[in-house]
């Protein structure tokens, strides 16, 4: 286990939405990049096993609890820390729906006069309006035009 306390470890459900589709996607991305038999043992995985084939939506905060070291090291498996593993799990949907709100956000920044707007179109931005997006975050960005 390891030295997180009990709210830290429960975190990992706000990065994470604790039901089947999130936990199969953190699977098939581990597997494809070795987490999967680095970070767990053979015990641990067939447990998640078990438990992404029986729970469609884990409510039980025993199982929370139990669930959330392992799913913990597999995000840091893969990202290098819990945000960044989350990251990696967002589909390529999520990056490409932020790109198009910010090439209008940049446009919108350009005819106010930003004529240096062009540069966050860069990957830093757009990966800053997927986190501002992520479940745990009440206000998603609303932008219409």
């Amino acid at each position: 286990m390891s030295s997180c306390t009990s709210e830290e470890l429960l975190e990992v459900w706000d990065l994470v939405r604790p039901e089947r589709g999130s936990l199969m996607r953190l699977k098939r991305l581990s597997l494809r990049n070795g987490a999967w038999f680095a970070a767990l043992d053979w015990k641990q995985r067939k447990f998640m096993d078990i438990v992404i084939k029986m729970v469609d939506q884990i409510r039980s905060v025993l199982l929370l609890r139990v669930l959330a070291p392992l799913v913990r090291r597999l995000l840091i498996a893969i990202g290098g820390d819990a945000r960044r593993g989350s990251l990696a799990l967002m589909r390529t949907a999520a990056y490409e729906m932020m790109r198009i709100v910010a090439q209008k956000i940049v446009r919108i920044a350009e005819k106010w006069g930003n004529m240096s707007a062009y540069r966050w179109l860069e990957e830093g931005f757009i990966k800053f309006l997927v986190v501002m997006n992520l479940p745990q975050n009440k206000n998603p960005v609303a932008f219409t035009c």
